[in-house]
């Protein structure tokens, strides 16, 4: 697994953080403790909220791999970052689903 630093910011969001790795093609994603409703209009910080989101979002990644699904996932690193491919090659995406 490779290092980085807060000085190699891809992009960051409402609730997360893309970092750089030194890996080609891989990037650590870090959720923020920011909690956010109506696009952005109600905003909060909870201590803590982070290493939840986190630990959600890796099991997730997890079962849609165990199903066989391809997914960016590549391990869970500690309570706020995970590790991810920077994109999905596109002959592994899958189709649009609609909702009904």
């Amino acid at each position: 697994m490779s290092s980085t630093s807060t000085d190699q910011l891809l992009a960051e969001g409402k609730t997360k953080k893309i970092l750089r790795t030194d890996t080609p093609g891989r990037a650590i994603i870090e959720s923020k403790d920011d909690l956010t409703a109506g696009d952005g209009d109600k905003h909060d910080v909870i201590s803590g909220k982070a290493s939840l989101s986190n630990r959600t979002t890796s099991n997730v990644f997890r079962l849609l791999q165990a199903c066989g699904l391809p997914v960016a996932f590549v391990e869970e690193m500690d309570g706020t970052r995970l590790y991810a491919e920077l994109h999905f090659r596109q002959e592994k995406r899958l189709p649009n689903i609609v909702r009904l």
